[in-house]
């Protein structure tokens, strides 16, 4: 069970640095249209 749950956790700790990670280039992106 606690296994699982680590799991899952880290799944999601993945996922979210993905997210973050693509939001990160998106706004690099658009500064460098808005420059």
């Amino acid at each position: 069970m606690s296994i699982k749950i680590k799991h899952s956790k880290d799944f999601k700790f993945k996922a979210v640095q993905k997210v973050l990670r693509n939001n990160l280039s998106i706004t690099a992106v658009s500064d460098e249209l808005v420059l």
